[in-house]
Protein backbone atom coordinates (compact mmCIF):
# COMPACT_ATOMS: atom_id res chain seq x y z
CA UNK A 1 0.00 0.00 0.00
CA UNK A 2 2.28 2.75 -1.26
CA UNK A 3 0.05 4.92 -3.70
CA UNK A 4 -0.02 8.55 -3.59
CA UNK A 5 -3.65 8.98 -4.41
CA UNK A 6 -4.40 12.64 -5.12
CA UNK A 7 -2.45 15.51 -4.99
CA UNK A 8 -4.43 18.64 -4.44
CA UNK A 9 -2.60 21.97 -3.99
CA UNK A 10 -5.12 23.70 -4.38
CA UNK A 11 -7.62 22.92 -1.54
CA UNK A 12 -3.96 22.01 -0.02
CA UNK A 13 -4.23 18.04 1.29
CA UNK A 14 -2.77 15.11 -0.33
CA UNK A 15 -4.03 11.58 0.16
CA UNK A 16 -1.68 8.55 0.30
CA UNK A 17 -1.48 4.87 1.77
CA UNK A 18 0.69 4.08 4.56
CA UNK A 19 3.36 2.54 2.56
CA UNK A 20 4.08 5.80 0.88
CA UNK A 21 7.62 7.11 2.40
CA UNK A 22 7.96 10.67 4.09
CA UNK A 23 10.10 11.64 1.38
CA UNK A 24 8.12 10.16 -1.25
CA UNK A 25 5.42 13.02 -0.81
CA UNK A 26 8.39 15.60 -0.06
CA UNK A 27 9.11 15.03 -4.19
CA UNK A 28 5.56 14.65 -5.49
CA UNK A 29 4.97 17.85 -4.01
CA UNK A 30 8.45 19.66 -4.67
CA UNK A 31 7.29 20.74 -7.99
CA UNK A 32 4.26 21.98 -7.03
CA UNK A 33 5.58 25.10 -4.58
CA UNK A 34 4.36 23.36 -2.02
CA UNK A 35 5.65 20.61 1.08
CA UNK A 36 4.25 18.56 3.84
CA UNK A 37 6.09 20.03 7.21
CA UNK A 38 6.84 17.15 9.73
CA UNK A 39 10.17 15.88 8.63
CA UNK A 40 11.62 12.74 11.05
CA UNK A 41 15.49 12.41 10.67
CA UNK A 42 14.36 8.97 9.04
CA UNK A 43 12.40 10.67 6.06
CA UNK A 44 14.04 8.95 3.06
CA UNK A 45 12.95 5.31 4.93
CA UNK A 46 10.32 6.00 7.23
CA UNK A 47 6.54 5.59 5.86
CA UNK A 48 3.45 7.82 6.77
CA UNK A 49 1.49 5.09 8.35
CA UNK A 50 4.64 4.74 10.73
CA UNK A 51 4.58 7.90 11.25
CA UNK A 52 1.18 8.35 12.11
CA UNK A 53 1.35 5.52 14.26
CA UNK A 54 4.39 7.23 16.30
CA UNK A 55 3.23 10.94 15.84
CA UNK A 56 6.96 11.77 14.18
CA UNK A 57 8.27 14.84 14.78
CA UNK A 58 11.46 16.23 13.22
CA UNK A 59 13.54 19.05 12.86
CA UNK A 60 10.96 21.37 10.64
CA UNK A 61 8.72 20.95 13.75
CA UNK A 62 9.73 23.20 16.04
CA UNK A 63 7.83 25.81 14.21
CA UNK A 64 5.13 23.94 11.85
CA UNK A 65 4.17 21.13 14.21
CA UNK A 66 4.18 17.54 14.27
CA UNK A 67 2.60 14.45 12.47
CA UNK A 68 -1.17 15.07 14.25
CA UNK A 69 -1.42 18.56 13.21
CA UNK A 70 -1.48 17.92 9.39
CA UNK A 71 -3.73 14.58 9.35
CA UNK A 72 -7.04 16.09 8.42
CA UNK A 73 -8.32 12.22 8.21
CA UNK A 74 -7.88 8.37 7.88
CA UNK A 75 -9.24 5.27 6.97
CA UNK A 76 -8.74 2.63 9.51
CA UNK A 77 -9.68 -0.67 9.63
CA UNK A 78 -10.13 -2.02 12.95
CA UNK A 79 -9.41 -4.91 15.38
CA UNK A 80 -12.97 -6.49 14.07
CA UNK A 81 -12.38 -5.75 10.71
CA UNK A 82 -15.13 -3.09 10.19
CA UNK A 83 -13.98 0.00 8.24
CA UNK A 84 -14.61 2.88 9.95
CA UNK A 85 -13.50 6.80 7.96
CA UNK A 86 -13.10 10.11 10.01
CA UNK A 87 -12.07 13.55 9.16
CA UNK A 88 -12.21 15.10 5.77
CA UNK A 89 -10.66 17.03 3.12
CA UNK A 90 -11.47 20.09 4.82
CA UNK A 91 -8.65 22.15 6.75
CA UNK A 92 -11.67 23.24 9.33
CA UNK A 93 -13.62 20.44 10.98
CA UNK A 94 -14.69 20.10 13.93
CA UNK A 95 -17.72 17.59 13.11
CA UNK A 96 -17.61 15.08 15.92
CA UNK A 97 -14.63 14.10 17.95
CA UNK A 98 -11.43 14.52 16.85
CA UNK A 99 -10.34 10.78 16.11
CA UNK A 100 -7.59 11.07 13.82
CA UNK A 101 -5.58 12.66 16.73
CA UNK A 102 -6.76 9.65 19.01
CA UNK A 103 -4.63 7.42 16.45
CA UNK A 104 -1.48 9.66 15.62
CA UNK A 105 0.88 8.12 17.78
CA UNK A 106 -1.36 4.96 18.67
CA UNK A 107 1.24 3.20 17.60
CA UNK A 108 -0.54 0.35 16.53
CA UNK A 109 -2.77 -0.09 19.34
CA UNK A 110 -6.33 0.80 18.04
CA UNK A 111 -6.74 -0.08 14.36
CA UNK A 112 -4.35 -0.28 10.85
CA UNK A 113 -4.03 2.52 8.82
CA UNK A 114 -4.69 2.35 5.49
CA UNK A 115 -5.63 5.42 4.18
CA UNK A 116 -4.50 9.18 5.03
CA UNK A 117 -5.80 12.92 3.91
CA UNK A 118 -2.84 14.95 5.24
CA UNK A 119 -2.54 18.83 5.35
CA UNK A 120 0.18 20.66 3.31
CA UNK A 121 1.85 23.91 2.91
CA UNK A 122 2.68 26.64 0.48
CA UNK A 123 6.64 26.04 0.23
CA UNK A 124 8.04 29.34 2.23
CA UNK A 125 10.01 32.11 -0.14
CA UNK A 126 13.04 32.41 1.79
CA UNK A 127 14.90 29.69 3.94
CA UNK A 128 18.47 30.90 5.81
CA UNK A 129 20.52 28.46 7.48
CA UNK A 130 23.13 28.41 10.36
CA UNK A 131 25.72 26.60 11.93
CA UNK A 132 27.15 27.86 14.79
CA UNK A 133 29.68 26.13 17.16
CA UNK A 134 30.72 27.04 20.89
CA UNK A 135 33.36 26.20 23.64
CA UNK A 136 31.13 25.24 25.85
CA UNK A 137 28.30 23.26 25.89
CA UNK A 138 26.47 25.25 28.43
CA UNK A 139 26.75 28.29 26.17
CA UNK A 140 25.18 25.93 23.79
CA UNK A 141 21.81 25.07 25.56
CA UNK A 142 21.79 29.06 26.74
CA UNK A 143 21.80 30.18 23.32
CA UNK A 144 18.73 28.20 22.52
CA UNK A 145 16.41 29.77 25.41
CA UNK A 146 17.72 32.67 24.80
CA UNK A 147 16.40 32.99 20.73
CA UNK A 148 13.30 31.10 21.69
CA UNK A 149 12.79 33.45 24.70
CA UNK A 150 13.81 36.58 22.21
CA UNK A 151 10.44 36.03 20.30
CA UNK A 152 11.93 34.56 17.24
CA UNK A 153 10.64 30.86 16.84
CA UNK A 154 12.66 29.34 13.38
CA UNK A 155 12.01 26.47 11.47
CA UNK A 156 15.07 24.27 13.28
CA UNK A 157 17.21 24.39 15.90
CA UNK A 158 18.98 21.39 16.43
CA UNK A 159 21.99 20.68 19.00
CA UNK A 160 24.74 18.14 18.81
CA UNK A 161 27.20 17.76 21.49
CA UNK A 162 31.00 17.26 20.40
CA UNK A 163 31.12 13.02 20.49
CA UNK A 164 27.94 13.34 17.86
CA UNK A 165 30.11 16.11 15.91
CA UNK A 166 32.87 13.96 15.91
CA UNK A 167 31.24 10.79 15.00
CA UNK A 168 29.62 12.75 12.12
CA UNK A 169 33.48 13.55 10.88
CA UNK A 170 34.34 10.26 11.03
CA UNK A 171 31.96 9.03 9.05
CA UNK A 172 30.64 11.62 6.58
CA UNK A 173 34.43 13.55 6.26
CA UNK A 174 32.00 17.22 5.96
CA UNK A 175 35.19 19.47 7.42
CA UNK A 176 33.34 20.03 10.62
CA UNK A 177 34.71 21.46 13.50
CA UNK A 178 36.18 18.34 15.71
CA UNK A 179 37.10 20.56 18.75
CA UNK A 180 33.29 22.75 19.22
CA UNK A 181 31.72 21.40 22.29
CA UNK A 182 28.56 22.02 20.62
CA UNK A 183 26.78 22.82 17.59
CA UNK A 184 23.81 24.49 16.94
CA UNK A 185 22.31 23.93 13.11
CA UNK A 186 19.52 26.78 12.96
CA UNK A 187 17.30 27.07 9.99
CA UNK A 188 14.39 30.09 9.13
CA UNK A 189 12.24 30.61 6.47
CA UNK A 190 9.76 32.70 5.14
CA UNK A 191 9.40 36.27 3.39
CA UNK A 192 12.76 36.90 2.53
CA UNK A 193 12.68 40.49 4.32
CA UNK A 194 12.00 38.83 7.52
CA UNK A 195 14.34 36.27 7.19
CA UNK A 196 16.82 38.59 6.89
CA UNK A 197 15.83 40.51 10.35
CA UNK A 198 15.51 37.53 11.85
CA UNK A 199 18.64 35.78 11.16
CA UNK A 200 20.40 39.19 12.60
CA UNK A 201 18.69 38.80 16.18
CA UNK A 202 19.93 35.23 15.76
CA UNK A 203 23.73 36.28 15.29
CA UNK A 204 23.31 38.90 17.68
CA UNK A 205 22.13 36.27 20.59
CA UNK A 206 24.46 33.64 19.76
CA UNK A 207 27.25 35.72 19.88
CA UNK A 208 26.13 36.83 23.11
CA UNK A 209 26.29 33.24 23.95
CA UNK A 210 30.15 32.70 22.92
CA UNK A 211 29.52 31.36 19.67
CA UNK A 212 32.92 30.45 18.61
CA UNK A 213 32.19 30.06 14.37
CA UNK A 214 29.30 31.38 12.83
CA UNK A 215 28.68 29.61 9.23
CA UNK A 216 25.68 30.71 6.98
CA UNK A 217 24.96 28.43 4.16
CA UNK A 218 25.58 30.17 0.80
CA UNK A 219 23.50 27.86 -1.58
CA UNK A 220 21.24 25.03 -1.65
CA UNK A 221 24.42 23.08 -2.10
CA UNK A 222 25.95 24.30 1.05
CA UNK A 223 22.49 24.05 2.91
CA UNK A 224 22.37 20.12 1.99
CA UNK A 225 25.40 19.96 3.49
CA UNK A 226 25.01 20.71 6.80
CA UNK A 227 21.59 19.12 6.96
CA UNK A 228 23.45 16.01 5.57
CA UNK A 229 25.88 16.16 8.73
CA UNK A 230 22.59 16.28 11.03
CA UNK A 231 20.79 13.00 9.49
CA UNK A 232 23.65 11.35 9.30
CA UNK A 233 23.81 11.47 13.19
CA UNK A 234 22.53 7.81 13.86
CA UNK A 235 23.54 6.24 11.24
CA UNK A 236 27.58 7.07 12.02
CA UNK A 237 27.35 7.17 16.39
CA UNK A 238 25.73 3.55 15.62
CA UNK A 239 28.96 2.15 14.03
CA UNK A 240 31.19 3.46 17.74
CA UNK A 241 29.89 0.45 19.34
CA UNK A 242 27.63 -3.15 18.45
CA UNK A 243 24.76 -1.75 19.89
CA UNK A 244 23.21 2.15 20.20
CA UNK A 245 20.32 3.47 22.77
CA UNK A 246 18.72 6.38 20.77
CA UNK A 247 16.48 7.63 23.59
CA UNK A 248 13.51 10.55 23.67
CA UNK A 249 12.97 12.61 26.56
CA UNK A 250 11.78 16.10 26.08
CA UNK A 251 11.22 19.25 28.83
CA UNK A 252 10.28 22.78 28.23
CA UNK A 253 13.11 24.45 26.38
CA UNK A 254 13.86 26.77 29.43
CA UNK A 255 15.25 23.62 31.03
CA UNK A 256 17.02 22.23 28.00
CA UNK A 257 20.45 23.38 29.44
CA UNK A 258 19.45 21.66 32.55
CA UNK A 259 18.60 18.34 31.14
CA UNK A 260 21.69 18.47 29.10
CA UNK A 261 23.74 18.69 32.19
CA UNK A 262 21.61 15.91 34.03
CA UNK A 263 22.37 13.23 31.09
CA UNK A 264 26.07 14.20 30.61
CA UNK A 265 26.02 13.57 34.45
CA UNK A 266 24.65 10.33 34.75
CA UNK A 267 26.04 8.88 31.90
CA UNK A 268 29.14 9.79 33.03
CA UNK A 269 28.64 8.39 36.74
CA UNK A 270 27.88 4.98 35.15
CA UNK A 271 30.96 5.08 32.83
CA UNK A 272 28.91 5.66 29.92
CA UNK A 273 29.52 7.56 26.89
CA UNK A 274 26.86 9.75 25.34
CA UNK A 275 25.87 12.13 22.60
CA UNK A 276 23.61 14.57 22.93
CA UNK A 277 21.55 15.21 20.00
CA UNK A 278 18.26 17.33 20.26
CA UNK A 279 15.88 19.21 18.23
CA UNK A 280 16.35 21.92 20.77
CA UNK A 281 14.08 24.51 20.20
CA UNK A 282 11.22 22.25 21.63
CA UNK A 283 13.12 20.23 24.37
CA UNK A 284 12.98 17.52 22.80
CA UNK A 285 16.45 15.58 24.01
CA UNK A 286 18.19 12.54 21.91
CA UNK A 287 20.50 10.80 23.95
CA UNK A 288 22.42 8.47 22.32
CA UNK A 289 24.61 5.49 24.36
CA UNK A 290 26.89 3.30 22.31
CA UNK A 291 27.07 0.14 24.13
CA UNK A 292 27.37 -3.80 23.90
CA UNK A 293 23.79 -5.51 24.59
CA UNK A 294 25.92 -8.66 25.04
CA UNK A 295 28.03 -7.73 27.92
CA UNK A 296 25.11 -7.94 30.55
CA UNK A 297 26.81 -5.66 32.96
CA UNK A 298 27.89 -2.87 30.35
CA UNK A 299 23.86 -3.50 29.50
CA UNK A 300 22.95 -3.42 33.21
CA UNK A 301 24.27 0.34 33.86
CA UNK A 302 23.04 1.39 30.43
CA UNK A 303 19.37 0.60 31.88
CA UNK A 304 19.98 2.35 35.19
CA UNK A 305 21.37 5.54 33.34
CA UNK A 306 18.32 5.89 31.29
CA UNK A 307 15.96 5.00 34.60
CA UNK A 308 17.46 7.91 35.76
CA UNK A 309 17.56 9.80 32.65
CA UNK A 310 13.51 9.16 32.54
CA UNK A 311 13.27 10.43 36.36
CA UNK A 312 15.64 13.71 35.71
CA UNK A 313 12.84 14.81 32.67
CA UNK A 314 10.15 14.22 34.77
CA UNK A 315 11.25 16.11 38.16
CA UNK A 316 12.19 18.79 35.24
CA UNK A 317 8.14 19.05 34.53
CA UNK A 318 9.34 17.25 30.93
CA UNK A 319 7.68 13.94 29.64
CA UNK A 320 8.76 10.26 28.29
CA UNK A 321 9.05 10.90 24.62
CA UNK A 322 8.29 13.57 22.24
CA UNK A 323 8.53 11.63 19.25
CA UNK A 324 9.66 7.99 19.61
CA UNK A 325 6.89 6.85 21.81
CA UNK A 326 6.43 3.89 25.07
CA UNK A 327 6.59 0.32 22.87
CA UNK A 328 7.46 -1.50 25.38
CA UNK A 329 10.84 -0.44 26.67
CA UNK A 330 9.12 2.51 28.76
CA UNK A 331 5.69 1.40 29.62
CA UNK A 332 6.97 0.73 33.48
CA UNK A 333 7.91 4.39 33.82
CA UNK A 334 4.70 5.90 32.66
CA UNK A 335 3.50 6.42 36.32
CA UNK A 336 6.41 8.82 36.34
CA UNK A 337 4.60 11.74 34.43
CA UNK A 338 0.77 9.91 34.41
CA UNK A 339 -1.13 9.01 37.44
CA UNK A 340 -3.56 6.19 37.75
CA UNK A 341 -6.81 7.37 36.44
CA UNK A 342 -4.84 8.80 32.96
CA UNK A 343 -3.79 4.99 32.96
CA UNK A 344 -6.75 3.63 33.41
CA UNK A 345 -8.60 5.81 31.27
CA UNK A 346 -6.21 4.96 28.42
CA UNK A 347 -7.01 1.16 29.12
CA UNK A 348 -10.17 1.64 28.73
CA UNK A 349 -10.17 3.32 25.29
CA UNK A 350 -8.00 0.14 23.57
CA UNK A 351 -10.77 -2.39 25.47
CA UNK A 352 -13.17 -0.51 23.81
CA UNK A 353 -11.62 -0.55 20.74
CA UNK A 354 -9.86 -3.95 20.72
CA UNK A 355 -11.25 -6.11 23.20
CA UNK A 356 -9.27 -9.43 22.28
CA UNK A 357 -6.41 -7.19 22.76
CA UNK A 358 -4.75 -8.29 18.73
CA UNK A 359 -2.95 -4.92 17.96
CA UNK A 360 0.08 -5.05 19.54
CA UNK A 361 -0.57 -6.54 22.40
CA UNK A 362 1.37 -5.70 25.52
CA UNK A 363 2.43 -2.30 24.21
CA UNK A 364 1.77 0.38 26.72
CA UNK A 365 -1.47 -0.15 27.32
Amino acid sequence: MDKIIEVNPRDRYIIVQPGVVNADIQKALLPLGFFYPPDPGSMNSSTIGGNIAQNAGGPRCLKYGVTVDYVLGLEVVLASGEIIRFGSRNIKDVTGYKLSALFCGSEGTLGIITEAILKVLPKPEAVKTLMVTFNDLDNTARAVTDIIGSGILPAAMELMDQLTLNAIEDGANLGLDRNAQGTLLIEIDGVKEACDKEMEKIIEKVRENGAVNIQEAASETEREKLWAARRSAYGVFAKLAPDIISEDVTVPVSKVPEMTRRIIEITTRYGLRVGVLAHAGDGNMHPMVPADKSDKEEWGRVEKAFAEIFKAAADLDGTLSGEHGIGLAKAAYLPLVMNRSTLDFMKKVKQAIDPDGILNPGKFV
